[in-house]
């Protein structure tokens, strides 16, 4: 694995952690909030 592809990972782990947070904070299904509102991660934009 190269490392582009290394911190591409990291910043998907975190937004789906990050996601998962928020989802179970609201007490949504963290699966379909992810789904939903999760596919545009602001740290993708990195």
């Amino acid at each position: 694995m190269t490392i582009p592809e290394q911190i591409e990972t990291i910043k998907e782990s975190i937004c789906d952690g990050y996601c998962k947070f928020r989802a179970e904070a609201a007490g949504v299904d963290p699966d379909y909030f992810i789904e939903k509102f999760c596919s545009g991660c602001p740290l993708t934009q990195l």
